[in-house]
């Protein structure tokens, strides 16, 4: 489980007023303990495994949530009005990424996504003002609309 996992499972456990899992308090506990023997050397939040090299931040994590979301509501869009299977439509959806890329410079600044857009449009749109960084590989597309 990762720490950002016990972070939430912490913040559900507070907010309901419920006891906090034994393993996230164990996590907890160990973190402040190490943070303290070392007199505050390092942030806690670097003690506690929740910033540091190689860890993306809260901030990045979360648009890549929204981007990945946006992606799997984009997947839905993919098709020619046929049914298809999913390798086919993460195919025609990165095809669609790449042409939609071309078109994002003039329309990024929107904070809404434009009238003239389609479906499949309208959703890259939300993928990319959510994190720029939107696969073009069919198969980075299907790792991304998967349910973690």
């Amino acid at each position: 489980m990762t720490p950002r996992n016990r972070l939430c499972r912490l913040m559900t456990a507070l907010e309901a007023g419920r006891p906090v899992p034994d393993d996230v308090a164990e996590w907890m506990r160990d973190g402040i303990a190490e943070y303290l023997d070392e007199g505050g050397r390092r942030p806690l939040d670097v003690v506690l495994g929740l910033r540091g090299r190689g860890i993306r931040s809260f901030e990045t994590q979360k648009a890549m949530e929204r981007r990945n979301a946006a992606l799997m509501a984009a997947l839905e869009y993919a098709h020619d009005g046929q049914w298809r299977p999913v390798r086919w439509r993460a195919n025609y959806l990165a095809d669609a990424v790449k042409r939609f890329r071309r078109k994002w410079p003039r329309i990024r600044h929107h904070e809404e996504p434009p009238e003239s857009l389609d479906e499949l449009q309208r959703a890259l749109f939300c993928a990319f003002q959510a994190n720029e960084r939107v696969p073009e590989d069919p198969d980075h597309i299907m790792a991304c609309c998967r349910k973690k």
